[in-house]
């Protein structure tokens, strides 16, 4: 398969979901999803249970996610976007797009939105399974909700999102890798 005909594939899953698996209702769960304010319980809970389990280490660990989450956001705005500089469907398809938000200025490839969720639902699924067996599928649920939100309001197509899921889930795999041995007490 060619880059042209990958891209063009690209481009008409972009516009399926862009455009015909579409309703109020999902407008009401799509559009506000991006919304990292509406997940501010969940990182509460994580905070909580955190301390209430590991105390000291439980701040340790929040800043380890923290910094592994930055790390997949700089990599995928720093270094990959401009890098590969393609242009947002609401950039380059302007006028054909349903735009549910603001189109950002930046380019699309790959979705910060989805290498930060992905870092964060790996790495916060490897670190907790121990104690919330399911909490990895659900994070992975979140994640992928939140990345095909990303198609549906119309700034991602679907292989940025994709591509950022990937790099997201790789630098959680590997801080964690690196590091297992230091949360022993989370993971136990």
């Amino acid at each position: 398969m060619s880059i042209t005909s990958l891209l063009d594939a690209d481009r008409t899953l972009f516009f399926i979901i862009n455009q015909f698996f579409i309703g109020p209702t999902a407008d009401g769960i799509l559009i506000p999803i991006r919304n990292p304010w509406l997940w501010t319980p969940l990182y509460v809970i994580l905070g909580s249970w955190l301390h209430r389990h590991i105390g000291k280490r439980g701040l340790i660990t929040l800043l380890f996610i923290g910094f592994v989450v930055a790390v997949a956001d700089q990599l995928s705005s720093h270094l990959i976007k401009p890098w590969i500089e393609r242009p947002r469907p609401c950039q380059e398809l302007f006028g054909h797009v349903r735009l549910l938000v603001p189109c950002g200025s930046g380019f699309s490839f790959t979705s910060s939105h989805a290498a930060n969720h992905f870092a964060f639902a790996v790495l916060v699924g490897k670190l907790m399974r121990a104690h919330w067996p399911l909490i990895s599928r659900l994070l992975w649920i979140w994640a992928a909700l939140i990345c095909y939100a990303q198609v549906y309001v119309g700034v991602h197509y679907p292989l940025d999102v994709l591509f950022g899921a990937i790099l997201g889930s790789l630098i959680a795999r590997l801080a964690y890798a690196l590091t297992a041995h230091h949360f022993n007490p989370v993971v136990s």
